[in-house]
């Protein structure tokens, strides 16, 4: 459909070449062909396109789901290795409906592993509300015979009380599945301007009543822990250091590529890793010490 006007305008500037040499109409007819062919490969392009966005889209969002299957391997190594140990596996509800988070539920539970599934339930699943891909929304239930546990994921003190008891409950009796309930204020990547799906007056209510920074401060002030004028110091100071890292990140150079390979592994059994191709492998390099080295 895109190259009949290129041929139609083709042919007319064909047959009045051969009738008219050069004519002011067989010009316009020329042009015309011109433009329309210019026009047809644009469309056919913006369709490729379309189509590879889609492609990303799906690709992507195999990536979030791929860890929850590992996450239950981590944990049935925790178990093996007696540790006390547990895994906790996240993925967004964009993810939830996924055949793979299922199959790991069934595995977990079958073997008692000391596993955590998190849902991190923000709304949207890049640009999909959760009403309108899920059947159920009570993400924290789908475990059917694993417990789950509904979480606010906006107040700090509910998430680490959570993960406390995720802590005792696993190592004993077995998996659970936690939905956290929370919010994202930008989008869900660069391409993803964040208000196409919602609007702007959701975001901004969200921000002035359920804000997790905002709650945490009120709650650490009428705590008596400290002053309203000791956190906007440390506030300041926060986005001081920020905006220095962000000037750092702006003008240092470019990163080698030799660099994707530090500090993956903190004792690395292999020095090797796999690069683009098998053929192309990069030596793990060790660029900085984890704070939370033990």
């Amino acid at each position: 459909m895109y190259l009949l006007p290129c041929v139609k305008g083709a042919l007319l500037g064909v047959i009045f070449n051969l009738t008219e040499s050069y004519t002011l109409f067989s010009k316009a007819c020329l042009v015309y062909s011109i433009t329309s062919f210019a026009f047809s490969i644009a469309s056919i392009l913006y369709v490729i396109l379309q189509q590879l966005k889609f492609l990303l889209y799906f690709l992507w969002s195999l990536f979030q789901i791929y860890w929850v299957p590992v996450g239950a391997g981590v944990a049935l190594a925790n178990q093996y290795l007696g540790n006390g140990g547990i895994c906790v596996a996240l993925y967004g509800d964009g993810a939830a409906n996924q055949g793979q988070i299922f199959e790991a539920y069934n595995i977990s539970k079958l073997w008692n592993l000391p596993a955590v599934f998190v849902c991190e339930n923000n709304g949207y699943g890049m640009g999909t509300s959760v009403d309108r891909a899920s059947a159920s929304v009570n993400y924290y239930t789908r475990g059917d015979y694993i417990p789950g546990i509904w979480v606010d994921g906006m107040d700090v003190l509910s998430v680490r009380e959570a993960l406390r008891y995720c802590q005792d409950y696993c190592t004993k009796n077995g998996p659970l599945v936690l939905e956290i309930a929370t919010y994202r204020y930008s989008g869900h990547s660069m391409s993803d301007p964040g208000t196409s799906y919602r609007t702007r007056e959701e975001i901004q209510e969200v921000r002035q009543t359920r804000d997790p920074i905002m709650l945490w401060r009120e709650k650490i002030v009428q705590a008596s822990l400290a002053t309203a004028e000791e956190l906007k110091k440390i506030d300041g100071e926060v986005r001081k250091e920020v905006d220095e890292a962000v000037k750092v990140s702006k003008s240092d150079k470019e990163v080698p590529l030799q660099e994707l390979a530090a500090d993956v592994y903190y004792e690395p059994l292999e020095t090797e890793i796999r690069g683009t191709t098998p053929f192309r492998p990069y030596k793990h390099q060790r660029l900085a010490q984890p704070f939370n080295a033990h």
